[in-house]
């Protein structure tokens, strides 16, 4: 039971530091890392992204609530580690993605855009899994963000909005 309490309390702080990103807070569970993507858009024109990689403790906390919540897609991983806001306004979108990589290995995209705050426009998480024993694993979480007009960068980038 002590263990119940536990790992809810850590989801419970996990999706509270989560969120506090949209004010423009980072949370201090945020690995600094960064890992530099060369994607390729749909005119096949090479972009650079720069994300920040999210700490391994921050995973295996996560990779805990997947086998206590006995979660089966990484859609629903995805909106467990960062759930849609029922008190959005403005035009603020949620849009979930999957690629499967190979027979096992699954990448999840969320891309939240056209947030209410000053600087950060949007936030994007990258999500790998992969099924291991029949239970989905986080291998990687990757996020970055762009910034509105005058505030940063408008592309997706590690980088702060200001």
């Amino acid at each position: 039971m002590l263990k119940k309490i536990t790992l809810s309390l850590t989801l419970l702080t996990i999706l509270i530091s989560c969120n506090s990103l949209k004010s423009g807070r980072m949370s201090h569970q945020v690995n600094k890392d960064t890992l530099n993507t060369t994607l390729e858009n749909k005119s096949n024109e090479r972009i650079e992204e720069t994300f920040i990689l999210i700490s391994q403790e921050k995973i295996d906390n996560l990779n805990k609530e997947i086998v206590l919540k006995n979660y089966k897609s990484g859609e629903e991983i995805m909106k467990a580690y960062k759930p849609e806001s029922n008190e959005t306004e403005g035009n603020e979108t949620y849009t979930l993605s999957k690629n499967k990589i190979d027979g096992s290995t699954t990448e999840v995209t969320l891309i939240q855009d056209g947030f209410l705050d000053d600087s950060v426009a949007g936030e994007k998480n990258v999500m790998i899994l992969k099924l291991e024993n029949g239970v989905l694993k986080i291998i990687s979480i990757k996020q970055n963000y762009k910034c509105w007009e005058g505030r940063g960068h408008t592309n997706w980038s590690a980088e702060y909005c200001h």
